[in-house]
């Protein structure tokens, strides 16, 4: 009863075109001022948070199915409990990355 990989394939796509985004905008940057660079932080940190709400979803799906299966209540809590490795990286990276975009949109163009 666990939850497929790809469900988890939106969330890595906007965690990565967030970062993108950022490298693509300190690189013009370099050019500039810096403006480009410290709003593509606000962008990343609501990219990160979007994906917090995703992955919050898709585990209370995950705990809603099997809550209706047919195993007993210790199964069910046993099942509940198992973490999902890919959930737990995408989870912190997801943080992560909200903490990066916020120093970025406080303090990106001090670096330029």
């Amino acid at each position: 009863m666990t939850v497929n990989n790809k469900t988890y394939l939106i969330s890595i796509s906007l965690l990565l075109i967030g970062i993108i985004f950022c490298t693509v905008s300190a690189v013009i940057s370099l050019n500039s001022n810096g403006n480009w660079f410290a709003r593509s932080g606000s962008i990343l940190t609501f990219i990160s948070v979007v994906v917090q709400f995703q992955l919050a979803s898709i585990k209370k799906k995950e705990a809603e199915k099997i809550m209706q299966s047919d195993l007993d209540i210790h199964e069910k809590l046993k099942t509940i409990k198992d973490d999902n490795s890919l959930h737990k990286t995408v989870f912190i990276v997801s943080g992560l990355t909200s903490l990066l975009g916020t120093l970025i949109w406080g303090y990106g163009d001090l670096l330029f």
